[in-house]
């Protein structure tokens, strides 16, 4: 009976020894990819199993892992791994043990000592990164496997709050320094390039004031601290001493800052607070429902598949496509980079789901995205820019040509004033012939000398209330071409161009508003008194009885103001004229003011016109200047 049971116990660990693949290892073995079915899967739900426990010759609880991409599916349990290595290399080499997930919280390693127990090696998130075994972003330990036909056994325990696939390699040492060579060198252009594209469109920022450059830098620092924290770097160049920040910077802070600083830079770029305020509306509100979904399922501990995040970059991208398709040209190049990253972001999440598995593609992918993206970005911040200058020289060739079209009116009207000049010497010619033809006739009849001499001085006062009379018609018509312009702001609506000719800088505009304000009379209103001397600020009277100096603007609407007079003037004329149907946000960006400010002097002018209707009994406005005083 004894001798039976030893017979079963040594088939039933032969059986545990052999039931995975063998992992041979030669002199061309350089990177061996150790995952399937050469490896034994154990889920420890109790987490208290050492490995005393389960290296022991009875131990039957590993199974052959089936999977081509194993990892831990429930993060409670403790999972062992057991791989079997035979080393067939004709000479001495150096291997290391290589985990592909950077992120597991705890990592053990087993190694035999050769006198039949083993030796523990650890690392992992929950450590400071010097404590590692071999500094490097990726969690290494070396791998001493003996030569010969012994077949050795390892054992591998992870212990992982989050996702941790068992994708491992095992790789010689002159590989593996190739390997970490060139992956730092392509992370270093990486970011060296983000980090130029950043500082470049910051200097932009400081050049020409627009926000569009200053989201553009938020947006290339959100990505470089989003892929720090996914590759690794992160942890060794900036949190190395503080493991606990890991899970908040990669999985809480990083995620939340890539969305935000991308939703306001599609914002600012495609101009949706001016051009389209319902599209911005619909991002701004799928965007903030994710974060308090976000929020909430941390705070309530509610399901947050990371699908989910995915939700505002796809609308960032539909709502682009439809500005696109509506006319805004300088959306085109960017809709090109919104689909790298959209293809990025989606497959990182794809991969966070254990849908598809980690490859030199997946997991780079958004590298590859965003190194595309910042310069495809870049390229269409220049177009855009493009864009906006050859529209605004439009505008400023349709405000030429309305010059040209003023000054052919000035050309009529100088024309007539010629044709005027030209009557008035007709008229003088003829008056010099007809006085000489009446000279003659004195000469030849002296007897009617005092006759001639009488109708002679009727001509000449004749001529003289002709010669004033035409004087007095050039004078006016003189006034009427000046007056002309003014009378068009007045009477018509013009746009601000014009009306800026009429109203080029507050000098003119107080001018104007001094002759207006004391046209008729001048009376102090403190005193009441009439006589006034000029005060020593300009455009102001000083009251000669009790002293009080009163400037043009006081008691009217452009009391206080403090922004220019001559863009106050406008918004009063074209809110006369078009009401409250021109927008605070066409004011602001036509006069280049800020948008409350426009708003609040919008209102005002609004509450003088409904004042003045109540208090005329809703008599309409016969001119913009009744609302200023």
């Amino acid at each position: 009976m004894k001798k039976s049971l030893v017979i079963y116990f040594l088939l039933l660990s032969a059986f545990n020894a052999y039931c995975s693949k063998l992992v041979e290892l030669n002199n061309n073995t350089f990177d061996f990819t150790l995952n399937g079915e050469y490896l034994d899967i154990c889920e420890d739900a109790s987490g208290k199993l050492s490995i005393k426990d389960i290296s022991g010759l009875y131990f039957a609880g590993f199974k052959v892992n089936k999977e081509q991409y194993a990892f831990n599916k429930n993060p409670q349990s403790a999972y062992w791994i057991k791989f079997q290595v035979k080393n067939n290399s004709s000479r001495d080499r150096l291997y290391f043990f290589e985990t592909y997930s950077p992120h597991t919280d705890l990592i053990q390693v087993f190694v035999p000592d050769g006198a039949g127990g083993y030796i523990m090696k650890q690392g992992g998130e929950n450590f400071n990164f010097h404590e590692r075994e071999y500094i490097n972003k990726n969690v290494i330990f070396s791998l001493p496997v003996p030569e010969g036909d012994k077949i050795s056994t390892y054992y591998v325990r992870i212990l992982s709050k989050n996702y941790s696939s068992f994708n491992f390699r095992i790789k010689s040492a002159n590989y593996f320094i190739y390997y970490i060579t060139n992956e730092y060198y392509i992370l270093g252009l990486y970011y060296g390039i983000l980090l130029i594209m950043a500082v470049y469109n910051l200097l932009m920022f400081f050049s020409v004031r627009e926000k569009v450059y200053l989201f553009y830098v938020l947006y290339v620092m959100s990505a470089i601290i989003l892929t720090m924290t996914d590759d690794g770097l992160g942890f060794q160049y900036l949190w190395f001493d503080h493991p606990e920040l890991i899970r908040f910077i990669g999985y809480h802070f990083a995620p939340l800052f890539y969305l935000a600083a991308f939703v306001a830079y599609c914002i600012s770029f495609t101009d949706m607070i001016v051009r389209f305020p319902k599209q911005m509306k619909i991002v701004l509100g799928v965007s903030a429902l994710y974060f308090v979904y976000y929020i909430l399922s941390i705070a309530l501990s509610l399901p947050s598949p990371p699908i989910l995040y995915t939700i505002p970059f796809i609308t960032a991208y539909v709502i682009s496509w439809k500005i696109y398709k509506e006319g805004y040209k300088p959306a085109r190049l960017f809709i090109i980079g919104l689909s790298l990253i959209l293809l990025s972001v989606i497959i990182l999440q794809l991969r966070a789901e254990h849908i598809i598995q980690g490859n030199i593609f997946t997991v780079y992918m958004l590298n590859f995205g965003h190194l595309t993206d910042v310069v495809i970005f870049s390229y269409a911040l220049a177009d855009r820019f493009k864009i906006f200058k050859k529209e605004k020289e439009e505008a400023q060739r349709e405000a030429i040509e309305e010059l040209k079209r003023n000054d052919t009116l000035k050309d009529l009207l100088i024309k007539q004033l010629k044709e005027k000049e030209i009557l008035k010497d007709k008229v003088n010619r003829e008056l010099e012939e007809k006085v000489a033809q009446r000279t003659k006739e004195i000469k030849e009849k002296n007897d009617a000398l005092e006759e001639a001499n009488t109708q002679l001085k009727v001509l000449n006062e004749k001529v003289n209330e002709m010669n004033a009379k035409l004087d007095y018609d050039n004078w006016y018509l003189k006034k009427d071409i000046k007056e002309e312009i003014k009378a068009r702001v007045v009477d018509t609506e013009v746009s601000y161009e014009q009306f800026n000719a009429v109203f080029p800088d507050e000098t003119a505009c107080f001018r104007y508003l001094e002759e207006l304000k004391w046209k008729n009379e001048y009376k102090c209103r403190k005193c009441g008194h009439a006589k006034f001397s000029f005060a020593s600020n300009p455009f102001s009277r000083k009251c000669s009885r009790c002293g009080n100096v009163e400037s043009a603007t006081a008691y009217t609407i452009y009391h206080g103001i403090k922004f220019p007079i001559n863009k106050a003037f406008y918004i009063t004329y074209i809110v006369h004229r078009k009401g409250n149907t021109i927008s605070s946000e066409e004011l602001a960006q036509l006069l280049d003011i800020g948008r409350n400010t426009s708003w609040k002097f919008k209102k005002k002018v609004l509450d003088e016109v409904e004042l003045y209707k109540q208090k005329h009994k809703n008599k309409p406005l016969d001119s913009w200047e009744e609302i200023i005083l």
